[in-house]
């Protein structure tokens, strides 16, 4: 069973709010699921260990959440437009 993606009995690792004006990775690689949120702006994100730019990466809008479970140390954010904030959780 899970929770917007986030399998129940796993445990939180951390919750951070990130700048997105330039590309940023995962705060707690070591960590299984993460799920997050932008606020303010749309994100793109990859998980290939490739930076996404302002106009290559899946898209996600402000305001979506999105759960991931895989290696985290290849995932990556960037705002699509200046100002925005990724708020995001990481799970083991």
């Amino acid at each position: 069973m899970s929770i917007l993606g986030v399998e129940v009995g796993k445990t939180c690792r951390g919750f951070s709010t990130l700048a997105t004006d330039s590309a940023v990775g995962c705060p707690s690689p070591n960590a299984t699921t993460v799920m997050f949120q932008p606020e303010g702006q749309n994100i793109r994100w990859r998980a290939d260990g490739v930076a996404p730019t302002t106009a290559i990466g899946f898209l996600v809008t402000a305001g979506t959440t999105v759960c991931f479970t895989g290696d985290l140390t290849k995932v990556q954010f960037i705002g699509v437009a200046g100002g925005g904030t990724l708020n995001i959780s990481t799970f083991e």
